[in-house]
């Protein structure tokens, strides 16, 4: 009687984009391919900055559970040769866990990298989640060789800056969302940052929700109000940081684009001291925090990058 032998099991990489409203998990073939063979995604635990440490702990374990579950479910029957989490938050200088964040407030201080290392044994890296968006267009978009601003607008306001210069590549964190406005949000709870007039609390997707009830209940005048405290931001950050190219990223960003994007063209158009960027939306709509993870992995497993095209 001859026996078949065993399959080899097709080895792949993880990309995970972990924010306040839900984490999505994508499996990859190779960190060369930003096209995901499958993903899934499970919605994240609600907590206040307010809350309990029980509670928190609590919903810290839930996810971590939900996101071992859902790392399974996308690699079966494969080998993970790494998985790479983009969060939204500060995260620590050696990558083991967040600082601070004003969604996910319930991870912060806890060590991610342990959790997942222990359980599944593959090389695991953590960074966040601008600095994935413009990885993502760097390896895989538009954007090149370019000086590159990533912007995301989703449940919180956050973001990311890239250039090469003499010393390689540089990427540097924005913490865009929490810049204040001078202006109370008029919320009755203040963001995860402490601040009641930062602009993420004036319009994160959270906190437009609880005003709302629901994005469908904002008026146009509205969204115009909201796009315009996204754009002075941006307009700020531009100002020191002199992109050639603003990438948008994030949820709100990805539903609002067709109105977004002319809006804060327009809004841009003003600047003189500065170059005026470009202004697109993400190569990879929804998709790139999981595509901006895998991003970040490879990075941090090859060292410095070939940009798209190169």
């Amino acid at each position: 009687m001859t026996t078949r032998p065993k399959e080899i099991p097709v080895s792949c990489h993880i990309g995970i984009d972990g924010g306040g409203t839900k984490f999505a998990v994508a499996a990859f073939r190779s960190q060369g391919d930003p096209v995901p063979f499958h993903d899934t995604r499970f919605d994240t635990q609600k907590v206040d900055a307010e809350a309990s440490d029980e509670e928190k702990e609590r919903a810290y374990f839930i996810d971590g559970d939900n996101l071992i579950q859902a790392i399974l479910e996308v690699a079966v029957g494969h080998e993970i040769l790494s998985i790479s989490m983009a969060v939204a938050g500060n995260v620590s200088d050696d990558r083991t866990h967040i600082v601070k964040a004003g969604t996910i407030v319930h991870w912060e201080r806890r060590n991610i990298f342990s959790l997942v290392a222990e359980v599944f044994g593959c090389p695991v890296y953590l960074g966040g989640d601008g600095e994935a968006l413009v990885l993502a267009e760097m390896f895989y978009g538009r954007a090149g060789y370019k000086p590159t601003l990533g912007m995301i607008w989703g449940t919180g306001v956050g973001g990311a800056f890239s250039k090469f210069t003499r010393r390689g590549l540089e990427v540097f964190a924005t913490e865009l969302g929490h810049m204040d406005t001078e202006h109370h949000s008029g919320n009755t709870k203040p963001c995860g940052c402490g601040s009641f007039s930062c602009l993420e609390s004036h319009i994160g997707g959270k906190n437009i929700e609880a005003r709302h009830g629901n994005a469908l209940n904002v008026l146009p005048t509205q969204w115009n109000s909201y796009y315009s405290k996204f754009a002075w931001g941006i307009e700020a950050t531009a100002m020191v940081a002199k992109p050639e190219l603003v990438v948008l990223g994030g949820g709100a960003a990805w539903k609002q684009r067709e109105m977004l994007v002319p809006f804060i063209e327009q809004y841009l158009s003003g600047l003189t001291i500065v170059g005026r960027p470009e202004v697109v939306v993400s190569s990879f709509g929804e998709s790139a925090g999981t595509v901006g993870a895998l991003a970040l992995g490879r990075l941090l497993t090859n060292g410095e990058p070939v940009p798209a095209g190169r």
